[in-house]
């Protein structure tokens, strides 16, 4: 982890000078190239180790919240939880804002076929968000975030605050993404597995709230379904993310390094005849990551972002200038252009004039995205749509515009924050986890091109 490396280099610092200064070379390595470790997530088989029986003492008015498609479920929920004397109500996401007694749980059932078999577009994007939004309203509606002026809490948040308040609150987020979170060949719905970063950045914001998702294979039956949520609401772990695949096996995520030396080489011919469209190809890490593309394989590299290239090109305190000079130094082929990547007819119009001057498109580098730093609570519903489109919309759009090329290479640059969520970062988290659900969905569809 990131902590483990400063922690190591701060060791290696302290070492005394008659090492030979093994420190400070290394140090200085580092700094020439900097480096962190990388890791895959996969899904390990776990059983659950213990059952805390008295948590419906404190779990005793609990709201359970579905679409129509999934009230077997709730009414099956609702029975269990009234067995555990629980009050219990069945709710739309659209009757949260008019409940007037607060529920101290929550039970978010998605959707498993909301879209009908449609492809996921803009409509789907915002009822992924103005669900998720209505649910954290509702979970954190007792108190206020940390305070701007001096990012300290306005209150304390703790569990132990929260339990000696007799205010500890659960929200449970039960999903279909076939037991390992939409990461198969058989989900087609992305609404209904997308709230894993979502959860943990809620998790990360407010840590009073005990947070569960569970994924299921979308045709376990729904009495084993309400029995394996109760079961999961009784563990004593603050927070959980579980997996039933088809065969109800309970399997988390666990983080796991990899060794770059053992990666296996991709077969993908590229050379200077290929054309790569890279989104917000000009700035940041993706322009970085553009040179050093363009620098392996000599190819025409077609850099896109929002933003207008200024007129006169030798202002080096503008960072498109700056990196179009960079590839200008190094004798690669480059040129900039200014679209947005959310407008379908403005992206199929770039992609044509592109391949009309350079050539058909071969490679994708989608880079777009948008961060505004905010916690979960300090936006609104479309604002929050807004800081998606650029990431999903995008890529939605471009995959659309290019629908009768063969693409080499589908590249979406995303966030470990779509895995882990983040503090202040937890919108922007779950626009890179539709990504990637998105991109594995076309990966299935498109055999013939490589998705990173």
């Amino acid at each position: 982890t990131l902590a483990q490396i400063r922690d190591r280099l701060a060791e290696l610092k302290s070492q005394s000078p008659q090492a030979g200064g093994a420190a400070d070379n290394v140090l200085h390595r580092y700094q020439r190239n900097t480096w962190v470790r990388n890791f895959v997530v996969k899904f390990e088989e776990e059983k659950i180790k213990q059952l805390d029986t008295a948590v419906f003492k404190r779990l005793n008015k609990i709201d359970i919240l579905s679409d129509d498609g999934q009230r077997e479920i709730a009414h099956k929920l609702k029975q269990s939880l009234k067995d555990k004397r629980a009050e219990v109500r069945i709710k739309t996401y659209d009757e949260l804002d008019k409940t007037q007694a607060e529920a101290v749980g929550l039970i978010c059932i998605l959707p498993t076929d909301h879209n009908n078999g449609e492809p996921l577009g803009e409509s789907g994007l915002k009822r992924i968000i103005n669900r998720l939004y209505h649910i954290m309203t509702t979970a954190t509606r007792d108190g206020t975030d940390k305070d701007p002026s001096t990012g300290s809490p306005a209150r304390d948040f703790s569990r132990e605050a929260a339990g000696r308040a007799g205010q500890e609150k659960t929200v449970v987020f039960v999903q279909f993404g076939g037991g390992n979170f939409g990461e198969n060949d058989k989900v087609r719905n992305i609404e209904s597995c997308c709230a894993r970063s979502f959860a943990s950045t809620l998790h990360l914001e407010r840590p009073d709230l005990r947070i569960r998702v569970v994924d299921f294979d979308k045709n376990i039956e729904a009495d084993v379904v309400s029995k394996t949520v109760i079961e999961e609401l009784q563990t004593p772990v603050l927070f959980s993310i579980t997996g039933y695949d088809k065969n109800f096996i309970r399997r988390v995520p666990v983080f796991h390094n990899t060794q770059p030396a053992l990666y296996k080489r991709r077969n993908i011919q590229l050379s200077s005849k290929d054309v790569v469209l890279v989104t917000g190809g000009a700035k940041g890490i993706t322009a970085e990551c553009a040179l050093e593309f363009a620098k392996k394989t000599k190819a025409q590299m077609v850099l896109v972002g929002r933003s207008e290239l200024p007129p006169q090109t030798k202002d080096q305190d503008n960072e498109i200038i700056r990196t179009l000079n960079r590839f200008k130094e190094e004798n690669l082929k480059c040129q900039y252009y200014s679209c947005d990547v959310t407008n379908l007819e403005s992206i199929q119009q770039l992609i044509n004039k592109v391949e009309k001057d350079y050539g058909r498109i071969t490679v994708v580098i989608h880079g777009a995205g948008l961060n505004t730093l905010k916690r979960l609570k300090q936006t609104n519903s479309e604002s929050a749509y807004q800081e998606a489109l650029p990431k999903v919309l995008g890529a939605i759009n471009i995959c659309k515009s290019l629908e009768k090329s063969t693409l080499k290479l589908f590249v979406g640059i995303t966030s470990v924050i779509g895995v882990t969520g983040m503090e202040g970062s937890g919108w922007y988290g779950l626009a890179n986890e539709i990504l990637n659900l998105f991109l594995h969905q076309f990966s299935v569809e498109h055999k013939e091109t490589e998705v990173v």
